[in-house]
């Protein structure tokens, strides 16, 4: 398998979705925060402008490689992933487009990109298989429009979704994912609340079977969207972020546009 397996198939994709995705831009949600030519990339997801500007690319996360200090092994496809973002971007003059919380905490632009041709930069990602679509409590931008794009591309096995390691998991498969940003599919079997906090258990025994916990930043922000977290109780949800272990595997829920409805949860 490669990256560019079914490329043309992609690319149609990529000009269908960038013309959806672009008319969001009406919605005044995004503004122009930098333009510029890219010097270099210190990661797939990390660009560097000529001008000094550091930009983190919004709503895509990519394939780590361990830094020099690191023994560990790369993740599958991450140093071609990085070299091609660097052949398809640098010395490009691109264009850079932010929600309201323009920086990161590293002082870093958070952006959507824009291409000269007037694609974005991270649905062309998400189309090759390059990138996992990935939101944050402040950075979530046409979150359902890309996870439509990432469907149809996990579903031709493109890029990364050839390897088994980006594959979306069942709960049974969790337990050994500790420490890595995972995609997992399951039936909500209980939502509990407490003063401090929400879980969301998809097993009888809290106490080792997954759970989503929110707590209580993340329970303001779904009623603030008038979101009661119970609705999800016998639901079948898809779910992404990082796995911890609290007894058992447990994933922070932060955000609605984590989680997916998939069905009613009716047999």
């Amino acid at each position: 398998e490669t990256m560019y397996k079914n490329f043309f198939v992609s690319l149609l994709f990529v000009n269908v979705f960038s013309a959806h995705l672009g008319a969001k831009e009406d919605s005044a949600l995004l503004s122009l925060c930098a333009e510029g030519r890219v010097e270099k990339l210190h990661a797939a997801d990390v660009i560097e402008l000529e001008n000094g500007v550091m930009i983190r690319l919004m709503m895509v996360q990519v394939p780590h490689i361990p830094s020099g200090s690191e023994t560990v092994r790369p993740w599958p496809m991450s140093e071609a992933i990085f070299t091609a973002m660097a052949n398809e971007i640098t010395g490009k003059n691109l264009s850079f487009h932010c929600l309201k919380k323009a920086h990161n905490r590293h002082g870093e632009l958070v952006a959507m990109v824009k291409m000269p041709d007037g694609t974005w930069l991270q649905s062309l990602m998400i189309t090759r298989g390059w990138a996992r679509v990935y939101s944050t409590s402040d950075y979530a931008y046409a979150v359902d429009d890309l996870y439509t794009l990432e469907d149809k591309t996990r579903d031709i096995k493109s890029g990364l979704w050839s390897y088994d390691s980006y594959a979306v998991r069942e709960i049974s498969e969790i337990d050994d994912r500790i420490g890595r940003f995972e995609i997992v599919e399951g039936r909500v079997f209980e939502v509990a609340e407490t003063k401090k906090a929400t879980y969301m258990n998809f097993g009888e025994d809290w106490r080792k079977d997954f759970t989503l916990k929110m707590d209580w930043r993340a329970r303001r922000l779904f009623k603030k969207l008038g979101i009661d977290p119970s609705i999800y109780e016998g639901k079948n949800i898809q779910v992404r972020g990082w796995v911890s272990w609290n007894g058992g595997p447990m994933m922070d829920l932060t955000h609605p546009e984590q989680i997916r409805l998939l069905d009613d949860g009716g047999e």
